[in-house]
């Protein structure tokens, strides 16, 4: 492919929101980079000239021994875990709000209120001497989950590899509205009100069945969006109201999507209705965004609790190493990539 042929760049992208990690320092930075990525590496330094962090700029991500290797040299010496997005704190602040417990300090409720409030832009710290409360309480929490007869939704990666094990890839709970998960301005990936997902993809006068999308779907006239959307953007009623900010031209609704095979050149979408739909590469970009790496994936029906199983183990055990070193554990979207 040439320049000439080559299809233009989206000026409006969305990607699915942000892992939060629990982070704990169990060492100094080192003064000194490691000398094989030396040159892809940049300090930190906090507001009184201190150095806390080396990034990886986002060059390195192009010879992936480098990648691997800052990852394991950092791991040395800062340690963190994937606790979900933003949105998922936030589900779970509310769907713990009500639970009747015998501990009265409640620390994760307000936890979870600071993260939330701060949408993820800055670095919530937890004491290690209110480490052992907060672990009561996750205890607490999961176990009365564990026993909830709702369920929540999760994606299984279909082709799990040593460095991406099996189990559930994404997980959510029906959201209190339509949330866009990942879009471009062809096509974009929301969570519907009721916990489905929507594929919203180019309008077609003529789409051969099973392809096409029944007649009772909702047709979208999107409108364009600024780029740069927050966290989970929230999508306007689709039954007839406004577009999706930043999906341009008129798009149909595939609804309740289950599977994912793209692999090749054409995409297979299937749907709860036993439906399916094919896209271009081009149009399911945001269906690969959603499990990163993999290329055939299918949605199921998890317990409750699931939904934050990320959460509860992470949580756990950057609880305990904080306990054991006396270092906070820090909550922050920073990845240590720049």
């Amino acid at each position: 492919m040439n320049a000439g042929t080559r299809p233009p760049v989206d000026a409006w992208v969305h990607l699915p929101p942000t892992e939060l990690l629990a982070t704990v320092q169990i060492h100094p930075a080192p003064d000194i980079p490691l000398a094989s990525i030396r040159h892809l590496l940049r300090p930190l330094h906090d507001d009184e000239g201190r150095l806390i962090d080396w990034y990886l700029f986002a060059s390195g991500f192009e010879d992936r021994n480098a990648v691997a290797e800052y990852w394991y040299w950092r791991g040395s010496w800062r340690r963190q875990w994937p606790i979900g997005s933003v949105a998922h704190l936030g589900w779970l602040r509310d769907t713990i709000a009500d639970i009747d417990h015998d501990l009265d300090a409640r620390c994760l409720d307000r936890l979870l209120e600071v993260v939330v409030a701060s949408g993820g832009e800055r670095a919530v710290q937890v004491a290690p001497d209110n480490g052992r409360a907060l672990l009561a309480e996750l205890t607490t929490v999961r176990l009365a989950l564990s026993v909830d007869d709702r369920h929540g939704w999760g994606i299984v990666d279909d082709m799990p590899t040593s460095t991406r094990g099996g189990g559930v890839a994404r997980t959510w709970m029906a959201p209190p509205h339509d949330l866009l998960l990942a879009g471009t301005t062809t096509s974009a990936v929301m969570l519907r009100g009721d916990g489905r997902l929507g594929m919203l993809h180019p309008a077609r006068a003529t789409n051969p069945s099973p392809a096409r999308a029944s007649d009772d779907r909702p047709t979208v006239s999107g409108v364009s969006g600024a780029p740069g959307i927050p966290g989970d953007a929230r999508v306007p009623g689709l039954t007839g109201v406004a577009g999706v900010a930043g999906v341009a031209g008129p798009v149909d609704v595939f609804e309740g999507v289950t599977a994912a095979d793209l692999r090749g050149d054409t995409v297979i979408v299937l749907n709860d209705r036993g439906s399916s739909l094919r896209l271009s590469q081009d149009d399911a970009r945001p269906l690969g965004w959603l499990v990163p790496r993999s290329l055939r994936w299918h949605v199921r029906q998890i317990p409750l609790v699931v939904v934050w199983s990320n959460l509860f183990d992470g949580m756990v055990a950057s609880l305990r190493v904080a306990i054991d070193t006396g270092e906070p554990m820090v909550i922050s979207g920073e990845t240590g990539v720049a």
